[in-house]
C-alpha cells in the first residue's frame, strides 16, 4: 500500500481521507484543545506529536479494525487543512500507519507530499 499526504482542499486523489477535527474520520483526527493550542503556540512542535502519538495509540486499541481497513487500500492520502511543508499531524499519521502496516505484514511506501 502507498500513503501519500496531502491537503483536503487538493485535487480528488484516490483513496483521499480527510483525517481533520473539523471534517474529517475522527479515528485518526487530532482534538481541538490540541490543535488550538498548538496555534496558539502554547504546545511545542515536540509537544503536539507526543499528544498525537498517545491519541492515536488509544485510537488503534479502539479501531483497529479501522486501521487494518485504510492499511488494505492500494493507496491513501492523508488530507487536512495544512499547507505543504508545515508541520502537521498527517506526516505523524503516515509514520504511524507504516510502523502498523509492518507490525501487521503489510508492506507500506511512505510515497509523501502530493502536489
Amino acid at each position: 500500500m502507498k500513503i501519500y499526504t496531502g491537503t483536503v482542499r487538493g485535487p480528488r486523489w484516490i483513496g483521499k481521507l480527510d483525517i481533520t477535527v473539523k471534517s474529517g474520520d475522527k479515528v485518526f483526527a487530532p482534538t481541538w484543545e490540541m490543535v488550538l493550542a498548538y496555534k496558539a503556540g502554547r504546545l511545542s512542535e515536540a509537544e503536539y506529536r507526543e499528544h498525537y502519538f498517545r491519541l492515536m495509540r488509544t485510537s488503534y486499541r479502539e479501531h483497529k479494525a479501522r486501521w487494518l481497513e485504510v492499511l488494505a487500500m492500494p493507496e491513501v492520502t492523508l488530507a487536512c487543512y495544512c499547507r505543504p511543508g508545515m508541520f502537521c499531524h498527517r506526516t505523524i499519521l503516515a509514520e504511524l500507519l507504516a510502523a502498523v502496516g509492518k507490525a501487521n505484514n503489510i508492506p507500506v511506501e511512505l510515497c509523501g507530499e502530493r502536489a
